[in-house]
């Protein structure tokens, strides 16, 4: 669909299978297909790109009119400036609507097709903002709808107050996220599920460089447009709005572990990776040979790239040591490879109690890196229950609520360990303050 998209947009037919090649086999997007929790986006993905494949027809923007000025081959005028093809907006909207359904970053897309009108036409006309316009407006509901939800079912009210974020360090952390996306599309390694957070502060001067360089670049693209073309600005432009939603200014739950996921551009690579084969395709000029074997070349090492990302997908124990052997300091990642590690009862053992005991040290480092995670804490105890070992985790659970938690769960697992010892009547106590 990519490579129909780039083909109708007037790009060579060579240079656009590239570029659809090269975003296929791009190991950034491997966790947007092998993790389940993201293959939303591929979902999207396919909503999105086929929304503006529709609405591409609708306006007739095809190869004819790069070619003739907006005429079509024979000299009659193009049918988008005769009569306007409903039938294309129709299914446009329909699949816009998919695709808000399937991950609501797809909202950007009126806004990157009126770019990509002023990046064909040198203008956006009032027709263009009618058609589009109302789309913008349903996107912005769904983007409200989805930050209400985030922030009173998911939980990222508490991640404002955690963070503490001002807005220049809001403006700092853009600038600088949208730097650490590009690097990755041009050196992806070392590629991990769960970067380290970064620590943002407006008092270091070296981090205004991200977004001061950031604007520069724009402006550098910008100005000279009558020169290099409109092409490269649209890229850029499309890139860093698709990427709005999660570069800081609103917050998202994964802010709670890392500023920064691989899976976050996976619509917004597109511009870049297009931009790129385009600019290495105009280098290489007429060596026809020469781009062969360069595009078989970055085929080929993205490919094996790309299969060597897979492999830490196979399951979950192997996703969480790849993560903390490039990232150390992760608690997310130490808390649930040890609640992997819990989950061992069909094992032999010997093998069951070494992974118990390897369950609490992983639980034991998550508090070292972060002193107040109430499930670390709660799995402890359960890995003590698990064990056999009822007297300790309930002397363990008993220190919790004494220390004033709160958590459901702790009364919930206390009340079965009680349970287990034969205590049915403080069990049933503890079992009604879960509720």
């Amino acid at each position: 669909m990519l490579w129909r998209l780039l083909v109708m947009l007037g790009l060579p037919a060579c240079v656009g299978w590239v570029a659809a090649a090269v975003f296929a086999l791009h190991p950034v997007h491997v966790e947007s297909v092998a993790w389940i929790t993201e293959r939303k986006n591929v979902l999207s993905g396919l909503f999105y790109l086929s929304a503006a494949w529709a609405y591409l027809r609708f306006e007739g923007m095809d190869k004819a009119e790069v070619n003739t000025g907006g005429r079509a081959a024979s000299g009659t005028p193009l049918e988008s400036d005769t009569r306007r093809r409903w039938r294309w907006y129709v299914l446009m909207v329909v699949l816009f609507v998919c695709a808000l359904l399937s991950k609501t970053v797809t909202a950007a897309l009126p806004a990157a097709l009126l770019l990509v009108i002023w990046w064909r036409r040198g203008r956006i006309g009032w027709r263009h903002v009618a058609a589009l316009g109302p789309l913008l407006v349903v996107g912005a509901a769904m983007g409200l709808l989805t930050a209400y939800l985030e922030k009173h079912q998911v939980g990222t009210g508490m991640i404002q107050d955690e963070l503490g974020l001002s807005w220049m360090d809001r403006i700092l952390l853009a600038g600088r996220a949208l730097w650490f996306y590009a690097a990755k599309l041009v050196w992806p390694r070392p590629l991990i599920f769960i970067y380290p957070r970064w620590e943002i502060d407006a008092g270091l001067w070296w981090q205004w460089a991200f977004p001061a360089a950031a604007v520069v670049s724009i402006a550098a693209l910008l100005l000279p447009r009558r020169r290099i073309g409109r092409g490269p600005v649209t890229a850029v432009l499309l890139f860093a709005g698709t990427l709005f939603p999660v570069l800081g200014f609103v917050d998202v739950y994964p802010f709670r572990f890392s500023f920064v996921a691989d899976h976050f551009q996976y619509l917004a690579s597109i511009s870049l990776i297009v931009l790129g084969t385009t600019v290495a395709g105009r280098v290489l000029g007429g060596l026809r040979a020469t781009k062969v074997v360069v595009a078989v070349v970055v085929l080929g090492v993205l490919g094996w790239l790309t299969w060597q990302q897979g492999r830490i997908y196979q399951d979950r124990t192997s996703l969480w040591r790849d993560t903390l052997a490039k990232n150390p300091d992760c608690w997310m990642a130490h808390n649930n490879l040890g609640r992997e590690l819990m989950g061992t009862q069909a094992k032999e053992a010997v093998q069951r109690a070494a992974d118990y005991a390897e369950a609490i040290r992983q639980f034991e480092q998550t508090l070292k890196l972060k002193s107040d995670d109430i499930t670390a804490k709660l799995n402890i105890g359960t890995v003590l229950w698990y064990q056999e070992r009822n007297e300790e985790a309930i002397d363990h659970f008993r220190k919790l609520i004494a220390s004033g938690s709160e958590d459901g769960r702790v009364h919930a697992t206390l009340a079965l360990v009680l349970l287990e010892q034969g205590d049915v009547a403080e069990a049933r106590e503890q079992a009604a303050k879960d509720w």
